[in-house]
């Protein structure tokens, strides 16, 4: 964020030196070029939302004067997905429609395919989607990164597994920039909270059936299981398939093994009841009369804001407000 802001400042002062001269006028729309994926089947539902966002801004930016007493205008192009066509519409807004200055596209695949117009150009663009350290470690500087690193994306999981003793973690991933950003994160982390990275696999675009590696997943028994994807029918797929080979969410199903072992040795700590005794279920809700139940045998108080459950490690985890 730092280094984003002295960025952010320069394209403001670009904007105020380059537009408030005599060649400017004031009934002229200020001009701000991208190429979205308004198309194509990996990025169109994304990138439909990214046009919307843009569109808002420019409604919500004219509703309110303008920026610097003019209105302002995206000039949008779909590159239907492919990072070759990005590159193309933003050489195209730059050398034929002039605009004023541009936004980046959607995602980090496409924003690595569009930087080096960019360079070339020395147009700054912000790139308000892409999260992909791997694209500005190639030394560019017309290019503002907004988002946190997608290396980082995994330390919330992470830091919850950590806390809770779960120690092995496995990572499935799309080989792709973002996802083995992700997994680069995630075997960081793991390494610097103790946790033993168990099993790491990529698998290739397109891929619907994740039976055989979670099949590989189920073999090594982790604790934890990361799959990182840009494809959210991927990351569906995956949850609905590792149910059927019996592995669901590896936290969720440890905590559930944990919680039925803790419940039968409770039940067969008491023994049998004695001849002549009441039924258990009789026994427990019925003490003598003008006794109490031991201390050791009372339900414990559950703190506001959490959920009562087995004796699992993940059964002293917050509960959110509006889940559940």
């Amino acid at each position: 964020m730092n280094k984003a802001l002295p960025s952010l400042v320069w394209l403001t002062s670009a904007l105020v030196i380059g537009l408030s001269g005599p060649q400017a006028a004031a009934e002229q729309p200020i001009r701000i070029g991208t190429s979205l994926s308004i198309t194509g089947k990996q990025y169109s539902a994304q990138g439909g939302f990214c046009r919307e966002g843009y569109m808002l801004c420019q409604n919500h930016v004219n509703a309110e004067r303008g920026m610097m007493g003019r209105q302002i205008k995206f000039v949008i192009y779909d590159d239907a997905s492919d990072g070759k066509a990005a590159a193309r519409n933003y050489e195209k807004l730059i050398t034929e429609d002039k605009v004023d200055a541009v936004l980046g596209p959607y995602g980090s695949e496409i924003t690595e395919a569009v930087s080096d117009v960019i360079e070339k150009h020395r147009m700054l663009m912000i790139a308000p989607t892409a999260g992909s350290s791997a694209i500005w470690e190639k030394g560019r500087r017309y290019l503002v990164m907004m988002l946190s690193p997608v290396e980082s994306v995994p330390e919330g999981l992470l830091d919850l597994a950590a806390r809770n003793g779960l120690r092995r973690v496995a990572v499935i991933k799309l080989d792709g920039l973002v996802a083995n950003a992700a997994s680069k994160g995630a075997a960081e982390l793991a390494k610097k909270m103790g946790l033993e990275l168990v099993f790491a696999e990529s698998y290739p675009n397109g891929t619907s059936d994740f039976s055989s590696i979670l099949k590989k997943v189920k073999a090594v028994a982790p604790d934890v299981l990361m799959a990182a994807s840009v494809r959210i029918e991927d990351l569906v797929a995956i949850n609905r398939q590792a149910r059927e080979v019996d592995r669901g969410h590896p936290a969720s199903a440890s905590a559930r093994r944990r919680g039925r072992r803790g419940r039968r040795s409770r039940r067969g700590a008491a023994g049998p009841a004695p001849p002549g005794s009441p039924p258990a279920r009789a026994r427990r809700r019925a003490p003598a009369r003008g006794a109490s139940a031991p201390a050791d045998r009372r339900t414990p108080a559950v703190e506001p804001g959490t959920r009562r459950s087995s004796n699992s490690p993940c059964a002293r985890l917050p509960v959110e407000p509006g889940h559940s």
